[in-house]
Parts: structure tokens; C-alpha cells; sequence
């Protein structure tokens, strides 16, 4: 398929095609035209140059294509929100030519599910998992399965835990926890009369720095540690330990 050539004072007469292997001309009032004949899975790139009575212009050239032949793989991600939903977006890939049906994707353990966009969303997993994306191509009547793209996530087996294990005084109060993430990713803070410290990836023991704070003996610092399946709580009265 072609836009039509100015005619420069004279009517297009043809459009001559030509390919690797073969040519055809056509009425210059059409603009487009079946090749058939061709090799599955062999690159192919046209060109059309227009006709009129002063000869044959320059000749346009269209990208390569492959006929016949599955799409590339898709660029996957895959990301875990607070609420243990996964996102999972793709790019669309390289189609050689054909027209998209759809995206097929899976998450390990499931069957695919047809998307006719570029993101999906899941919920209810756990562990590690393996989110899988398939363009399905058609050519005419026959569908062609693309490449496999690819992400893994891991997702908490279940709600966290945290244990304040001691507290620290220096300039600011350096609270130590011991952070049982519960298979995912998750972050902790602690807190203490309104100030809180920045939230922080942890796993086993981690530090959590309170700053701009003042305090005087006994005091209570409460911890904090969330994943995608949950949160949960501990919290500490005592004295800090100076160093």
C-alpha cells in the first residue's frame, strides 16, 4: 500500500513494484497490491515507482518484512503494589509485518489469558513467579504465536513480622530491628512521639534512624514493617543505650 505520486503535469499511468525475486505493474489509480508467492520467514523489502507519459520517477522503498513469520518477544515488567496486586506491562513488539489478534499472558501455574492491550493485573499469588507475554499475529485466516517476553516478581507468602531488639541514643535514636519480610520485599520504619524515620527495605537486622528528636529516661518507640500481604507492629519502653 502506497500514497498516491504527484502527477507533475501528467497523469499517473502505473506504479511498477518490485521485490527480491519478482515485479508487477499496476493502474495508476490504485494504491496497493497482493504478492503472493512469497517464502515464510524470509525478509522481503518493496519499492514502487510511479509512471506517466515522461517516463518512471524515483522508486520508494518500504521497511522489511517477514512474511509468515511470529513476532519478536515483548520487553515485560513486572511491578508489586502495597495491596499484593502485580502489575504487569509490555512493550509491543516487532510484529514482521502481520496484524496483532491479541497478547497472551501467563503467570506461572496459570493458564494464558487474552489481552488486547499492553497491561494486565494479578492478584492472589505468592513466591517467586514467572509472568509470560505472547503476541498472536494473523496473517489472513492463520494465526502465528510470537516469542516469549518475560518478568519474575516475588510476592510475600503472608503478612510480615518485626522485632525492636534494641534502641541507641546518639544525635538521634538508631532503633535495630529484626525484620521477617515472610518471602517478599518489604520496608520498616520506627516512630516515636510524631517523628518517624524514612521508610527502608529490610530483611534480618536493619537500622532505622528517628532524627530531630528529644527525649528524657524511659521512653517508647513503636516499629513498623509492611509487605504486599500485610503489616504488622512491635514496639519498645526503656531507656536507650548511649555510645
Amino acid at each position: 500500500m502506497w500514497t498516491s505520486a504527484p502527477s507533475n503535469g501528467s497523469r499517473v499511468t502505473r506504479y511498477a513494484v518490485s521485490w527480491d525475486g519478482g515485479s508487477t505493474t499496476v493502474d495508476g489509480a490504485r494504491s496497493r497490491v497482493t504478492v503472493s508467492g512469497l517464502t515464510n520467514g524470509q525478509s522481503y523489502s518493496f519499492s514502487v515507482a510511479a509512471e506517466n507519459s515522461a517516463g518512471r520517477g524515483a522508486a520508494a522503498s518500504s521497511r522489511s518484512i517477514v512474511p509468515g513469520g511470529a513476532a519478536e518477544a515483548p520487553k515485560v515488567t513486572a511491578t508489586v503494589g502495597s495491596n499484593g496486586a502485580v502489575s504487569v506491562s509490555w512493550t509491543t513488539p516487532d510484529l514482521h509485518g502481520a496484524d496483532l489478534d491479541h497478547y497472551a499472558v501467563s503467570a506461572s501455574g496459570q493458564g494464558d489469558r487474552s489481552v488486547s492491550g499492553t497491561s494486565t493485573s494479578f492478584q492472589g499469588l505468592s513466591g517467586t513467579i514467572t509472568f509470560t507475554v505472547r503476541a498472536i499475529t494473523s496473517y489472513g485466516s492463520g494465526q502465528l504465536t510470537g516469542s516469549p517476553g518475560s518478568a519474575r516478581a516475588t510476592l510475600a507468602s503472608g503478612p510480615p513480622s518485626v522485632k525492636i531488639t534494641s534502641v541507641r541514643s546518639t544525635n538521634a535514636l538508631i532503633v535495630t530491628v529484626d525484620a521477617d519480610p515472610n518471602g517478599g520485599a518489604a520496608t520498616c520504619q520506627a516512630s516515636f512521639m510524631g517523628a518517624t524515620s524514612p521508610a527502608k527495605s529490610c530483611s534480618g537486622t536493619t537500622q532505622l534512624t528517628i532524627s530531630n528528636v528529644v527525649w528524657m529516661g524511659a521512653i517508647t518507640i513503636k516499629a513498623t514493617i509492611r509487605n504486599s500481604a500485610g503489616s504488622a507492629n512491635d514496639s519498645w519502653t526503656g531507656t536507650p543505650t548511649t555510645s
